[in-house]
């Protein structure tokens, strides 16, 4: 009998202990998620296609485009200038864009809000989505692949 209940207090206590890590995860990965909001999904997205020798071109309009709005623009090269990583810091939201190591040519520009729900922020995304067109059509034989 007493091996019985050794047993029982051994189950509840891996029971307990399992839903102890569960409940751990779960907190964890919202404290997470609060104090790290870039890494959500974008709340707008500019896929272009764009010719690597025009590359320049692209970072010039986008330097004038953060330049505009008032925006601090950081632009990084890996692997001697074939891959680039360019992000623009805002209040409260960023812009970015990472050539892709396979295909160079097509860009996604993202738009990241610390309060994706915030109807202001979204607001401002839109303005800035749309100014941001603006500048790269500038750019010639650059074609939008697509909005979100």
């Amino acid at each position: 009998m007493q091996q019985n209940h050794i047993k029982l207090y051994l189950l509840i206590t891996a029971i307990a202990g399992i839903m102890c890590c569960v409940f751990g995860w779960i907190y964890s990965l919202n404290e997470y998620q609060k104090n790290h909001p870039y890494e959500q999904a974008p709340i707008r997205t500019l896929s272009i296609q764009i010719k690597e020798d025009q590359r320049e071109e692209l970072f010039s309009q986008l330097q004038r485009f953060s330049e505009k709005h008032h925006l601090e623009f950081y632009l990084s090269f890996y692997r001697g200038k074939e891959i680039f990583f360019i992000v623009m810091y805002g209040d409260k939201f960023h812009i970015s864009t990472l050539s892709k190591p396979i295909n160079t040519t097509d860009l996604d520009i993202n738009f990241f809000a610390e309060d994706p729900t915030n109807p202001s922020l979204q607001e401002v995304a839109n303005e800035l989505f749309s100014d941001l067109k603006n500048f790269i059509n500038n750019i010639p034989n650059v074609v939008i692949l697509q909005e979100k």
